[in-house]
């Protein structure tokens, strides 16, 4: 009988079975965090800060991708994306 290294991953039942477990676990944390895909308003160029909360009360990550600043949606331990915090810059005055 020939062994199965590691748990037949490559091929047969066990490595379908692990496909469909991966795309039925993660496809819940991959819509989350489309649904907050981007902040509400991208924050003004001298924002310096690692961190900036949209005036939803979401909050995203700055990164740097190909000398581009990104901004990526944190998200929880729950692979929900973290919400509900104060936003980073005051709302401006209503007219």
């Amino acid at each position: 009988m020939p062994v199965c290294l590691p748990l037949c991953l490559s091929g047969g039942r066990l490595g379908q079975l692990f496909s469909v477990l991966v795309m039925v676990i993660g496809l819940p944390a991959a819509l989350s965090a489309q649904a907050v895909s981007g902040p509400a308003e991208t924050p003004p160029a001298d924002f310096a800060a690692a961190q900036y909360v949209d005036s939803r009360g979401c909050a995203f990550a700055r990164a740097a991708v190909n000398g581009q600043i990104r901004w990526v949606p944190r998200l929880g331990a729950d692979r929900q994306p973290v919400c509900g915090l104060t936003p980073s810059l005051a709302a401006a005055p209503a007219a």
